[in-house]
């Protein structure tokens, strides 16, 4: 029955609209819903068989679908170069120019556009959207309240995320400040900050992602964001990029700074660290076909052209099966 519900799920007959067959991965997380209600009501796991492993028939299922999907395309990196591109856009409005803060922001400590930018459906997601209250300023180790005038002078930024997509509450993120006028995640949320203070209304518990448009309030969403993040793209030479403006999304702020990191040889250890991420999964971030990635590695190669293998071991005895086992 679930295998049949599974089918239906990848026909799309539970859409409002007619489609094309939805992927693999849309039908696996439909049937995990329908699993873990059984769960909750203290019944069996109906993706089981009876010993209790995922039933044979769901598995071929599951990997027929995956067979004849798509393959999945990634977003883009996007460099450090198109971020000071943001900034220096000169006809950007009110709504623009704070996206350019945000992305700022955000591609040093690898955010999820969900913490940072308004997404559908953020309701159901686990993430919490920063608020004014998580973004901390330090210098010499003391912290500079939000009213200070010199929050761009802090040596540090320290922002707390407090309800994440891996289930870790309250973990706190430091980064330092850089001398570059624009590229520095200090300057960049210290402006944030002041911005939004300085509208009526705006307390600790305001979230980062509000700007002021037109005598309005307005929630930046991850759309607004896509779209000012494509413009930049088009703004500049495609070719001296690699990659075409509809190739990037909001994901591309987590993986450049995933992919900056890894290029100014910082470890893959720290690198899990600032963006929050519980496994090697951040790897996929990591994007090969990017050519820095692969400066003087065939030259190194090379240093070590010849390599000799160790001989198998030979036993002089020749001892049978049964003796290597060491039943005599």
């Amino acid at each position: 029955m679930l295998s049949a519900f599974a089918e239906e799920v990848r026909q799309a007959k539970f859409s409002k609209v007619s489609r094309d067959p939805l992927a693999c991965s849309t039908v696996r997380t439909a049937v995990d819903d329908v699993s873990k209600t059984f769960r909750d009501f203290d019944k069996p796991d109906p993706r089981k068989d009876r010993d209790g492993f995922t039933s044979r028939l769901l598995q071929m299922q599951f990997q027929g679908y995956k067979n004849v999907d798509p393959g999945t395309k990634q977003q883009k990196a996007l460099p450090l170069s198109v971020i000071r591109k943001l900034n220096e856009q000169p006809d950007s409005d009110n709504i623009e120019r704070a996206i350019a803060e945000l992305s700022t922001g955000a591609i040093y400590f690898c955010m999820r556009s969900c913490e940072y930018l308004r997404v559908p459906d953020a309701e159901s997601k686990r993430t919490k959207l920063l608020c004014l209250r998580n973004i901390r300023f330090f210098k010499d180790n003391e912290e500079i309240p939000h009213s200070s005038k010199h929050l761009k002078s802090a040596d540090c930024i320290a922002i707390t995320f407090e309800f994440q997509k891996n289930k870790e509450k309250n973990e706190t993120i430091c980064q330092d400040s850089t001398n570059d006028p624009i590229l520095c995640p200090v300057k960049s949320w210290a402006s944030i900050v002041t911005r939004i203070y300085n509208y009526k209304g705006s307390t600790k518990d305001t979230p980062v992602n509000i700007v002021q448009h037109r005598d309005k309030l307005y929630k930046i969403s991850s759309k607004d964001s896509i779209n000012f993040l494509r413009k930049t793209v088009r703004s500049m030479k495609e070719a001296n990029l690699g990659f075409e403006a509809n190739e990037i999304g909001t994901h591309s702020i987590r993986s450049g700074g995933a992919m900056s990191m890894k290029l100014s040889d910082i470890s893959e250890s720290t690198i899990r660290l600032i963006g929050r991420w519980r496994s090697d999964s951040f790897l996929r971030y990591i994007r090969t076909q990017v050519k820095e990635f692969s400066i003087n590695i065939s030259r190194r190669m090379n240093e070590n052209e010849h390599f000799s293998h160790i001989p198998n071991y030979k036993n002089a005895s020749s001892p049978n099966k049964l003796q290597c086992l060491g039943w005599m």
